[in-house]
C-alpha cells in the first residue's frame, strides 16, 4: 500500500484530469450553483473580510465572488507567498491592485496593499483540488494553507463540484481539516 504522500501525489493527478474533462456548460451551471450557495452561506453573509485565493488552471471560479465582495462592502484579501512556504494576505481594493506573484497567479501588490492582521470577522475560502466529508482537503501539495491555518484562528470553506467530495482522501497529520464544503448541491458543515 502507498503512504499518505504517495497516494495524494496519484489522486491529485487523477482529479486534475477529471477536473479538466468536465464541460464548459456543465461548469459554468455548477460554479453559478455554488456562488449562490457560498454567498447565502450564513457564516459567509456575516463575515466583514473574505480571505479568497485568484482561481486559476480550473479552479471553481473566485473572482465573481470577488467582485460581490467589493459590492457588498466586504474587505477582500488575497494571498502572497512569501519565504519558507508561509503566505500573507493583503487587502485588496480592485483588481487593479493585483501583480502576478509565485507560479504567476495574481497576486496583491504588496507595495501598495496593507497586510490583514485581524482575522475575528473573516472567513477563508481554501483552494483544493477535493475534499472529503470530514473536512480533509487535498491541495497542489505546496502545505501554504495549512502552514497559514494552523496559525489563525479562522473559519474557512472549500468549494468543489459534489463529484469531488469523497468519503475519505489521504490525510496526514499536518493537514488542517475546514468547517465547510461549498457544492453546487448546498453546504457540508464539519
Amino acid at each position: 500500500m502507498l503512504g499518505a504522500t504517495s497516494d495524494k501525489k496519484t489522486l491529485r493527478k487523477e482529479i486534475i484530469e477529471k477536473r479538466d474533462s468536465v464541460n464548459a456548460g456543465q461548469r459554468a451551471e455548477f460554479e453559478n450553483r455554488i456562488f449562490n450557495n457560498l454567498i447565502s452561506y450564513p457564516v459567509f453573509a456575516e463575515s466583514q473580510t473574505v480571505l479568497v485565493y485568484y482561481s486559476v488552471k480550473g479552479e471553481i471560479d473566485t473572482q465573481s465572488i470577488i467582485d460581490r465582495c467589493f459590492l457588498n462592502g466586504k474587505k477582500v484579501a488575497l494571498p502572497v507567498c512569501v519565504k519558507n512556504g508561509e503566505m500573507i494576505f493583503y487587502y485588496i481594493k480592485s483588481r487593479s491592485d493585483l501583480i502576478s506573484g509565485k507560479y504567476g497567479i495574481p497576486a496583491p501588490d504588496t507595495a501598495k496593499c496593507e497586510a490583514v492582521e485581524e482575522f475575528s470577522r473573516a472567513i477563508c475560502v481554501v483552494p483544493a483540488l477535493c475534499f472529503d466529508k470530514r473536512g480533509a482537503r487535498l491541495g497542489y501539495g505546496g502545505g501554504f494553507y495549512d502552514r497559514f491555518l494552523s496559525e489563525h484562528s479562522v473559519k474557512t470553506a472549500g468549494l468543489c463540484f459534489s463529484g469531488f467530495l469523497f468519503d475519505e482522501i489521504p490525510c496526514e497529520q499536518h493537514d488542517v481539516l475546514i468547517d465547510a464544503v461549498i457544492t453546487e448541491n448546498g453546504v457540508i458543515n464539519f
